[in-house]
């Protein structure tokens, strides 16, 4: 019986870091669609439905020139919501 539960457990922990990956996945390829920049999973993170950029200045003046585009667009097509790009 209480190895049910551990499975359980597991099955959701495994089913959650799917749908992050998903995200950040939606989140790269929207990103390098407008801005041309390609970000891999650790130049940025998610806090508080935000994007954090992990960046040079660089990618990131790229970046924030699209930022009301890439932010329409992950509203449009994305489960997650996102409301501002940092």
């Amino acid at each position: 019986m209480e190895m049910k539960g551990i499975k359980e457990f597991l099955d959701r922990y495994k089913t959650t870091l799917l749908k992050s990956d998903s995200i950040r996945e939606d989140i790269s390829l929207t990103i390098r669609e407008i801005t041309g920049v390609a970000l891999k999973n650790s130049d940025f993170k998610i806090e508080r439905n935000e994007i954090v950029l992990l960046v040079s200045p660089i990618k990131k003046n790229q970046i924030f020139l699209y930022k009301s585009q890439i932010l329409s667009s992950l509203k449009n097509t994305s489960v997650h919501t996102i409301v501002d790009i940092h």
